[in-house]
């Protein structure tokens, strides 16, 4: 008997006939995922002139309306997902200061790639760009719930 793994919901969060230049999606589209725990990024990359493709991922949880209802995120509900970076503290005023960064990932071959992401939001959402021509490059990315 062969084991195979369980495999949640999966959804198109970037086809990839959507063109794709050197600035971030202006409309990508937003997925709930309020049950999730993880998302796995599944992209498939096929570089033509551009160097790489660069993604971000954003969140969201915005407020619910009367009786609980689902209210779609609007501008100002959406973060980029960050990081904190290396803290550094000053004995003189006893503060630490802990800078962050956004998390971009970097792709830089044509191919298929995996990529887990903790999820702690109701709606998110991924945006691409090239980095350089992006010529006839194609990037589809979907996402599967991830049970960890």
């Amino acid at each position: 008997m062969t084991y195979r793994p369980h495999f949640g919901a999966r959804q198109t969060l970037r086809a990839s006939a959507t063109a794709i230049s050197t600035s971030f999606d202006s409309s990508p589209t937003e997925v709930l995922v309020q049950s999730w725990n993880q998302v796995t990024l599944l992209c498939t990359l096929s570089l033509a002139t551009a160097t790489s493709v660069e993604i971000e991922v954003d969140f969201a949880s915005p407020a619910q309306g009367p009786n609980g209802a689902e209210i779609a995120p609007v501008a100002a509900d959406w973060f980029t997902r960050v990081y904190t970076d290396t803290a550094a503290a000053t004995a003189s005023t006893g503060i630490m200061v802990v800078p962050t960064r956004k998390i971009q990932f970097s792709l830089v071959a044509s191919g298929s790639y995996e990529i887990p992401i903790p999820v702690m939001a109701r709606y998110m959402r991924v945006r691409a760009k090239t980095t350089g021509g992006p010529g006839a490059t194609t990037l589809s990315i979907i996402g599967v719930q991830g049970l960890a």
